[in-house]
Order: structure tokens, then sequence, then C-alpha cells
């Protein structure tokens, strides 16, 4: 996922039992030039076995065996399952000492398969075999801790904050940046960068033009991939390890509005972060009326790039090689027929889904395998 889940980290998914998962024939096809996939499997109930609920997904993750690591935020705690969506075990470690949880925002695996977990309280990333025997400390910022974090090598990319007083008014400035980071250092390649300032009545600007709207994604080579904010310009850019632009996509698009309906929901969700983050709820709140060109992005396991339309109503695709030549347009076909459902995906060497919205967010969806889409 997509792997820019920040607005998650402020508010701040099986055939040992029957409803645990559900199973259809896969459906891949291609009509105009577009590739349709549906849902092969499922994990995840409302009540019953353990093991198969899930108070909150917050990341998923897929490693090159096929097995699914999910980040349960409610619960602090990862629960892995094999490529059949059978449960095999539960990394937990809440607490307050090295290597336990308080409040994990996001994770990622590295080349080894070992666990790198991002804690927001602490301020730190943990590093975890993949059995979920702590290693060691690898990051750790004494101001605001960074709030997503992707792998690749020995180093990684993340969203970092950095923070200063305002003279007046009480506030905060808060600088927001995609960075590469060596594990061990607070040495970094700033990538993209905004500046926003934390008060009640601009706080719908800050989260919009800055920490909620950057999609981006690394491939194997620690090459980056990412998408600013923008409702009529669909545009990507790619950097490699030094920040050196390496192409960019850019297409003028139509904007596509959001519903009365999405525009109320997006305000409530909106002041429940500012509740939580700023102390306060702003008396106005207006989102912007249309949707971001790109909201999200994924490298596949073949460093394949996959860029989410937010101007269609199913989520599509357009697939890219790493080199930024277009391969193709995929539309996931998903078992909820909602538009209002905000979907997170995971695209490794399957397609993985699951809701953000409450009443569906038990659940992980899962698809066909990638190369056998493309």
């Amino acid at each position: 996922m997509s792997r820019v889940r920040i607005t998650r980290y402020f508010q701040i998914s099986l055939f040992l039992i029957f409803m645990a998962c559900s199973r259809q024939d896969a459906v891949v096809e291609s009509h105009q030039e577009t590739l349709q996939v549906t849902v092969v499997d499922s994990i995840g109930i409302n009540s019953g076995e353990p093991s198969y609920m899930f108070g909150e997904i917050q990341t998923i993750r897929e490693n090159d065996s096929g097995d699914i690591f999910v980040l349960d935020r409610v619960k602090r705690q990862i629960s892995v399952f094999d490529s059949h969506g059978a449960y095999l075990r539960t990394i937990s470690r809440e607490g307050s000492a090295p290597g336990e949880f308080l409040n994990p925002v996001g994770f990622d695996l590295d080349t080894s398969g070992n666990l790198l977990v991002l804690d927001f309280m602490h301020g730190k990333v943990f590093r975890f075999t993949p059995d979920g025997e702590y290693i060691s400390t690898v990051l750790e910022y004494q101001n605001m801790a960074p709030s997503g974090i992707t792998v690749y090598s020995d180093s990684a990319a993340i969203i970092l904050f950095s923070e200063e007083p305002v003279s007046s008014g009480g506030g905060l400035i808060l600088d927001t940046f995609l960075a590469t980071v060596q594990f061990g250092t607070q040495e970094h390649t700033n990538l993209w960068q905004t500046t926003g300032i934390i008060d009640l009545q601009a706080l719908e600007s800050l989260f919009y033009s800055s920490i909620l709207s950057v999609a981006y994604d690394v491939d194997s080579e620690g090459n980056l991939y990412y998408a600013p904010a923008c409702e009529d310009v669909f545009e990507f850019i790619s950097c490699d390890l030094a920040g050196r632009n390496r192409f960019t996509v850019t297409d003028p698009v139509e904007p596509r509005e959001k519903t009365e309906l999405q525009l109320n929901e997006e305000a409530v969700y909106i002041s429940n972060l500012a509740a939580v983050y700023g102390g306060g709820i702003p008396n106005e709140i207006h989102p912007p009326e249309n949707f971001n060109a790109i909201i999200d992005i994924d490298v596949d396991h073949r460093d394949r790039v996959w860029i989410r339309s937010g101007l269609t109503a199913k989520p599509t695709f357009q697939v890219y090689s790493h080199s930024g030549g277009y391969l193709a347009t995929v539309e996931v076909i998903v078992p909820l027929s909602d538009e209002n459902i905000r979907w997170e995906f995971e695209i490794h060497k399957t397609i993985c889904a699951y809701t953000a919205n409450p009443d569906e967010f038990y659940r992980v969806y899962m698809f066909e395998a990638v190369d056998d889409i493309l």
C-alpha cells in the first residue's frame, strides 16, 4: 500500500474454521486493455477463533514465501498466516521495554525476512526475526518519530517529522519529508518536503496538503517512487538513492468530485484526528472537493510500479516498469459495492487488500498472484 498509511497513526486481514476463509474461483480477464481480478481467499472473522479476529488492521505485508503478516493496532500485535490464510503464529510484545510495543504504526520486512516495526510512541524502529524474537533497535528519534517505513536492503525510506515552536499562537511548525536513511544513523537524504503550522484553524490544510497526501514506495535497489497531492494531474516521480530524479510520468486528468456523504465523512474523520492530535476540534472543516489523481503506490516483487488512481469508483491501478514504461491497467473487483469504502492495498507477489471502514476492517482479502495477472 499502499505503504503510505499516515492517517491511521493519528487516530489515532483458512480453512481451519468454516467462517475464517472464503474461496472463489479466480477471475483474470482482459478487455479493452484493462485486466480485471477478483477475490481468491480472505482472512478474518467478526467473532469466534481469536487467531482470526482483528481489532483494527494497520499494515499488511507478504514475504517471498507468500506468508501474510498483519499488524493489529488495537491488539498491538502482528499475526502471521500462510499463503492459504491458515494461522501460523502471533508476534506480540506490548509494553515499554526494548522491543515492546506501545503504538505500532507500521512495519516492513527486510531482505532476510526480519521484521522492522515502527513504534510511534517509542520513537523507535525495532528489528525482529521472522519468528518474533527481538534483535535490536535500528532507529531512534529524539524528536517526533517517523510515521511510515519501507525497507530495502539495510536502508529504509520513511516519512519523518521535525517540529519547532511557533512564537505566537501556541502552535507548532511541523516539517514532513520523505527520506532515505541508513539503519543506525540519523543521516538522511530529503526526497520530498513540506511544512505546515499546526493550529486548529489550519488543521485540515496540514493534513490534506502535506502529511496525508504523499503516496510512495521503494524498489529493491532503493529507487523511490512518489506522487505529490494533485487533483488535476496524474503525476508520479522516481528518485535514486541520492535524491536525483530518474523520471517523471505526468498526464492531465479531469478531477472527480466527491459526494456530499464522502465530504461529510471526511470532515468528521479529520475532526476526530484533530481531537487526538491537536487537543481540540476546529469549528469548520472543508476537505478538498475532488479526489487526488493518485492515492496509492506499490512496488511488486519484480519492481513493477502499481499506481492507484483516485479518479475511478473501483480500485484501479496503472502498472509501469521500474524505468517508467506503461505496462497495463488492472481493475480490482472488490467484494463490497459501497464507493465510500476506503481500501488499502499491499502488492508484492499477490494483491492483498483490506478496508479501513470500521464495519469491514476485520478481514483481509487475497487476490491473484501478480505474475499471473501481467
